[in-house]
C-alpha cells in the first residue's frame, strides 16, 4: 500500500496532477504506514513474547489424539480448531499470528485421529510435531 501509494504519487507530480489528487496520495500512504505499524507491533509483540517463552521454557506441553477437529475451508471465514488432552487450539491463515496457522485446507498436517506433541504458549502453537 506504502509503495504503490509512493510510485503513484510520483507519477502524479510528474504529469502535474491536481493537487487535491496529491494530498489524496499522501493520505493514502499516511493510512498505509499507520496500519503496517500497528500490525508490526500486535504481531511483534506475540512474536517476542513466543520466542522469550521458548528461551525461557516458559511454555507448556501437550502430547495425544486431535480430537474435535473443526477444518476451516479453503475459502476461509471461520478458524480452524481441535483439541488435544482438553487443550483448544484455533488458527487461521488468514490472520497474522505469531504461532502455527497452517490450515488443513491449505495443505496443513493436522487431521482428526493423528497423533501429536504441541509446545504452545498464550493459545498459540509453537512447535508442531505430527506422527505419521
Amino acid at each position: 500500500m506504502i509503495a504503490i501509494g509512493i510510485i503513484v504519487l510520483i507519477l502524479m507530480r510528474k504529469f502535474n496532477a491536481k493537487r487535491s489528487q496529491q494530498i489524496f496520495m499522501y493520505f493514502w500512504i499516511g493510512f498505509g504506514v499507520l496500519w503496517t505499524t500497528l500490525a508490526f507491533i500486535s504481531t511483534g509483540s506475540e512474536y517476542f513474547s513466543s520466542i522469550r517463552a521458548m528461551k525461557n521454557g516458559t511454555y507448556k506441553e501437550v502430547e495425544g489424539i486431535v480430537e474435535n477437529f473443526d477444518p476451516m475451508p479453503h475459502s476461509g471465514h471461520k478458524n480452524e480448531s481441535f483439541t488435544v488432552n482438553g487443550v483448544k487450539f484455533e488458527y487461521s491463515d488468514f490472520g497474522p499470528s505469531s504461532g502455527f496457522n497452517n490450515t488443513k485446507s491449505h495443505g496443513g498436517p493436522i487431521d482428526e485421529g493423528k497423533y501429536v506433541r504441541i509446545n504452545y504458549y498464550d493459545g498459540k502453537i509453537l512447535q508442531l510435531w505430527v506422527k505419521e
